[in-house]
């Protein structure tokens, strides 16, 4: 009896489907319902000092993460930024803070010459904060020590990862711990785990999640770590469907 209650308590669906996904983000994932901004560092008048508008636009993504408050917006215009970004604010019910790559632009958020913390890290960090989506960005470069990671999401709620694409990170791609209502979605994540610890795709002990339609593909050497979507110390009452996963040196899913 023991052990059916314990299996009852974090049941899991887990299934896989063979056809690649798209990893652009739904149209209806960013409806914003309080300020829009924007950051545009090719835009010969970008600066932090300016309000974020189109035309006065930040230059950096880490301003607009100290600025952002409930239901704003940041739209990212095409360029490499080369930064860490840490939301300073969370959004709240209704009013998602959201980091949205501007339509039909290639944003890239590039960790090279970044060290991150060699304890835990992020190249971007979302950690005790609530409400927030991070929405088509590419995530390169993210390290150097075996948990470091390129979207970090710790003791956070309501989340949403969805249509973004990371690649060359030493620990997972996208790593979720001690949080609750989290969605990973179309996402497409290479060489993850590279060669650090933990998984592509990290849910640990967090409750309430979805991991959907995501592509993880050609990882690193899975010396310490570098199963494909893993589902872990203690989680629960989440689903993992309809991803394409392949071209590891470990498991695919594992839970």
């Amino acid at each position: 009896m023991r052990k059916l209650i314990v299996m009852i308590y974090t049941t899991f669906l887990l299934c896989a489907t063979f056809s690649l996904t798209s990893t652009i983000y739904s149209k209806t994932a960013c409806i914003p319902v309080g300020n829009i901004y924007y950051v545009d560092q090719k835009h010969p008048l970008a600066n932090d000092s300016n309000p974020g508008t189109e035309d006065l636009p930040w230059l950096t993504i880490q301003k607009a993460a100290n600025m952002l408050e409930a239901g704003d917006t940041v739209f990212i215009k095409e360029g490499v930024y080369n930064e860490r970004v840490i939301p300073k604010n969370s959004g709240r019910e209704g009013a998602y803070i959201s980091y949205v790559a501007y339509p039909g632009d290639t944003v890239i958020i590039n960790g090279k010459n970044i060290t991150l913390p060699s304890d835990w890290g992020g190249l971007i960090e979302i950690s005790d904060k609530s409400y927030i989506k991070i929405l088509g960005l590419k995530i390169k470069n993210a390290g150097p020590y075996e948990n470091d990671a390129g979207i970090l999401v710790y003791r956070s709620n309501h989340i949403i990862i969805e249509g973004n694409y990371i690649y060359n990170t030493t620990s997972s791609g996208i790593g979720v711990w001690e949080s609750s209502h989290v969605v990973i979605k179309n996402n497409e994540v290479e060489l993850a785990c590279n060669d650090g610890e933990q998984e592509c795709i990290t849910i640990a002990t967090t409750s309430n999640f979805e991991v959907k339609y995501n592509h993880v593909h050609h990882g690193g050497a899975g010396t310490l770590g570098g199963e494909g979507i893993d589902a872990k110390d203690g989680s629960s009452n989440g689903k993992v469907f309809g991803n394409v996963v392949h071209d590891l040196n470990r498991l695919g899913i594992y839970v």
